[in-house]
């Protein structure tokens, strides 16, 4: 992955992470959570971050309606949406971490928290200090 190779300078990295945002439309989980978490890894373009996975879980949330048709239950989409707005909340979780933002991040933790408890099995364990961070 782009992301892990050090050798791609950071302003690299955040150029082809915004063409991914702007081109990937099928799999947003993995666009709009990876890139934020990416770029807070590397503690750069951190305004960028929080403002992508801002935006993230709108566009997760948008994602998960549109295919409302799809799951089988209420439950099932119910599900669907915690899961996808749980990594939303969690990249911005981390990128507020990153950023020194402890106290603005209380609430994303607490919203991933949420989700794990929720849906434990599609969720990751937490990793670093109290946050969940999905790689």
């Amino acid at each position: 992955m782009v992301a892990s190779d050090l050798t791609v300078s950071s302003d690299e990295l955040y150029r082809i992470a915004e063409g991914s945002l702007k081109y990937e439309t099928t799999n947003p989980h993995i666009v709009w959570v990876s890139t934020p978490i990416r770029l807070a890894d590397r503690k750069v373009h951190l305004a960028d971050a929080e403002r992508i996975a801002r935006d993230g879980i709108d566009v997760l949330r948008k994602k998960v309606e549109s295919q409302r048709d799809a799951y089988r239950s209420p439950g099932e989409y119910e599900r669907g949406m915690g899961w996808m707005t749980g990594m939303g909340h969690d990249a911005l979780g981390w990128v507020l971490f990153a950023e020194g933002k402890v106290d603005d991040r209380q609430p994303c933790v607490a919203e991933t928290e949420e989700t794990v408890q929720k849906n434990p099995v599609v969720v990751g364990a937490p990793v670093g200090e109290e946050q969940v961070h999905f790689p």
